[in-house]
């Protein structure tokens, strides 16, 4: 009997900028979606900015899925904006990578987790717009940057899943406590 290897799944990361000329510019993430994919049996493999695209494309190649972590803003410019006077740290050598193996991923219907940035950047890949900053451009929103005020792990909201979504289907599937296929 062959078993099956487990997953490779890409995590991009971060750009780390020297430190005052004693250690150089770095590349990371958080250890957490490493050990989450170590949980979920699955090998996590670290993505440099990689901006050369033919190289980029050889590393695509060899992942079973893609995760696009939280981190700096996206470039208002990618999705045809000025920047707002709130807008954060932007990296657009991460924006370029990211943006297109997103685009890739969707395309190949590769397995795709998107959190927080990237979230946003997968809705700029297909198109979308983004709000700079929710506090100032939606009134009456909730507050979406909690740190430091609160814990990393803080839940500022829920979240309501259909009974039709492929989310559903797959924690129905993992026998998760409190969902039945119905919206929650």
């Amino acid at each position: 009997m062959v078993s099956k290897s487990p997953p490779t799944i890409g995590i991009t990361c971060i750009w780390i900028p020297p430190d005052r000329g004693r250690r150089p510019v770095r590349f990371g993430q958080n250890h957490t979606y490493v050990h989450a994919l170590e949980r979920a049996r699955g090998t996590p493999l670290l993505l440099p900015q990689l901006l050369d695209r033919p190289l980029l494309r050889a590393a695509y190649e060899r992942l079973d899925g893609l995760l696009l972590p939280g981190g700096e803003d996206i470039d208002p410019g990618r999705y045809g904006e000025p920047v707002h006077e709130q807008c954060g740290r932007i990296a657009p050598g991460r924006d370029e990578m990211e943006l297109t193996l997103a685009r890739w991923a969707v395309a190949d219907g590769k397995p795709l987790l998107a959190i927080c940035r990237g979230i946003q950047v997968l809705n700029v890949a297909l198109g979308g717009s983004l709000y700079q900053d929710i506090q100032t451009e939606v009134p009456d929103a909730l507050k979406h940057a909690c740190y430091p005020d609160f814990p990393r792990d803080h839940l500022p909201h829920t979240v309501a899943i259909t009974a039709e979504s492929r989310l559903a289907q797959i924690l129905v599937r993992v026998g998760k406590p409190g969902v039945k296929g119905r919206s929650q």
